[in-house]
């Protein structure tokens, strides 16, 4: 998921600021992050690090949140990466993990001049993914519309 830098929305004072993310099938992962992504913490606060160039979800995090009755959605918590049937704790802060393109991604994809390429740490099979710290939720989550919702809360 990736959502690009809005003159005014992207600014958590905003009142249309969201943390909420389109998905998409593909994306291009580059040292500065997903291409097409703003952060606006990461850029204005810590100054565009690459430590926190992409964010990733697991479906542990997802199925504990629906447990405790919270309608997310992928992409609602500002993550880039949402991986399916792993459990939070497989990612370990230190190591490095491959993300690959899907096999239909690699036949379909017959264009070389896509963006990737070894010296980014991308190639065509994927990107080389360094885990700096474990995620925290944003303190900017309660913009999402089920957060501070009488209705919601009511129920729960």
């Amino acid at each position: 998921a990736a959502k690009a830098q809005h003159k005014y929305n992207s600014i958590p004072t905003s009142p249309l600021y969201t943390t909420q993310k389109n998905s998409r099938m593909f994306i291009s992962v580059t040292p500065h992050g997903v291409e097409g992504d703003y952060n606006h913490y990461r850029t204005v606060a810590l100054g565009s690090t690459p430590d926190r160039a992409v964010s990733i979800l697991t479906t542990g995090v997802i199925q504990q949140l629906l447990r405790d009755d919270w309608p997310v959605q992928e992409g609602d918590l500002g993550e880039n990466i949402y991986v399916d049937g792993i459990p939070y704790t497989f990612f370990q802060v230190g190591q490095r993990y491959q993300f690959q393109k899907p096999n239909d991604a690699n036949n379909n994809n017959n264009n070389k001049d896509d963006n990737t390429n070894t010296k980014d740490g991308n190639d065509d099979e994927g990107v080389l993914v360094e885990i700096t710290e474990r995620i925290e939720p944003c303190g900017n989550l309660c913009r999402l519309p089920y957060i501070n919702n009488n209705t919601i809360l009511e129920q729960k």
